[in-house]
């Protein structure tokens, strides 16, 4: 049987990790990452992966720029950003 409780909460924390990536929180962030987080980046062009919660909270503390944009497409638990340059850069 589904448990829908779980997937009401499920579904609440990737709302949660989404608008701490939109808004660039990284204190929300923070709070919804277990301290052994494992977070995988993997396209044709780049791979890579952080090991930790110090760790992701940097890699976003250094990406995070009002300089880009991002688009962001979410689909059967994967995330998919496209990073558009602004005209300035």
């Amino acid at each position: 049987m589904l448990d829908l409780v779980a997937i009401e909460q499920i579904k609440q924390l990737k709302a949660r990790y989404f608008r701490g990536i939109d808004t660039c929180n990284l204190e929300l962030l923070r709070t919804l990452f277990a301290p052994d987080v494992k977070i995988s980046f993997d396209s044709p062009t780049y791979q890579f992966e952080l090991d930790g919660v110090e760790q992701a909270i940097e890699f976003y503390r250094s990406n995070f720029t009002n300089r880009r944009f991002g688009l962001r497409f979410a689909a059967q638990g994967k995330q998919f950003v496209s990073r558009v340059p602004f005209a300035a850069e």
